[in-house]
């Protein structure tokens, strides 16, 4: 399962909507506490998740799954991309930093490097 954490609706509808295409079963949620309330990962899970979040930021997310002992990926977006963000990101374990506006292909390429390989897609 591919989780996608980001407030903006259209990022996350269309997201959900390109990797359904592509055979990967995928839950978006609109915030990173909703998410960690509703979700319990599973090894072969991958987080897809924006910094700038209300409330519970992006990298935020990312160091509650790390505490929790997961080695889940998770790759990092943002449409605010800066090198203090992408050092914090890599330092906290991230797997990949994306800037935003994704190309399908780059996200695809992302997504499909973190899946198991008997994933499909």
């Amino acid at each position: 399962m591919i989780f996608i954490v980001d407030d903006d609706a259209a990022i996350r509808e269309s997201l959900r909507f390109l990797l359904s295409c592509e055979g990967l079963d995928a839950r978006s949620f609109e915030s990173a506490s909703r998410f960690l309330e509703s979700c319990t990962l599973t090894e072969q899970d991958c987080v897809i998740t924006d910094i700038h979040l209300p409330g519970m930021d992006g990298l935020a997310l990312l160091r509650a799954i790390r505490a929790k002992g997961l080695k889940n990926p998770v790759i990092i977006m943002t449409g605010w991309p800066n090198s203090l963000a992408r050092q914090r990101a890599a330092e906290m374990g991230a797997t990949v930093f994306l800037e935003k506006p994704l190309k399908d292909a780059e996200i695809l390429a992302a997504v499909r490097n973190c899946l198991p390989p008997s994933t499909p897609g």
